[in-house]
């Protein structure tokens, strides 16, 4: 398969290059997902500058937001980050990233640099970056625990899905 996973101490760095197919990437957010250092981890960077075509339509990108909001209720804390130049990969990465599909903070940089200075830095609402647990409070049990982009956390997601079942 044409992409490698190096486990970092609060993420994992994957690197894609060559043809991509949908179901090698999706298999790729797999491996992360069933990793058991996914529950500790804080961001995901995905370098996507040695892909030479890539074989992901909108489909497979609702395929995989589906896939990381269900991760999304086992670990909150994950901020997404992809570096690509390619314009089709840089539109399909737009699409993912979007309000409606978002799972995860997501934003796409041009250097792997960039990508590395934004997880480094507190979030978009105001948390600690690279290392740093988020710690709010959780707007059900008011625990100060990492909680997800709607302030609840994953005790009290799981809780309020099986009311609803």
């Amino acid at each position: 398969m044409p992409y490698r996973l190096d486990w970092e101490p609060h993420g994992v760095c994957k690197k894609l290059w060559g043809f991509v197919t949908a179901e090698e990437y999706l298999q790729s957010m797999r491996d992360i997902h069933g990793d058991p250092r996914f529950d500790r981890m804080h961001y995901a960077i995905n370098d996507f500058l040695a892909v030479e075509d890539f074989d992901v339509g909108d489909r497979t990108i609702v395929d995989m937001a589906a896939a990381s909001l269900g991760a999304r209720h086992t670990n909150s804390r994950i901020r997404v980050a992809l570096v690509t130049q390619d314009p089709r990969i840089v539109s399909l990465a737009a699409l993912f990233a979007s309000r409606d599909l978002r799972s995860f903070p997501t934003r796409v940089f041009a250097t792997l640099a960039e990508a590395r200075q934004w997880l480094e830095a507190p979030d978009d609402e105001g948390r600690q970056g690279l290392g740093q647990p988020a710690a709010d409070l959780c707007r059900r049990c008011r625990q100060p625990v990492p909680v997800d982009d709607e302030g609840f956390c994953a005790p009290c997601l799981k809780a309020m899905e099986q009311a609803c079942l």
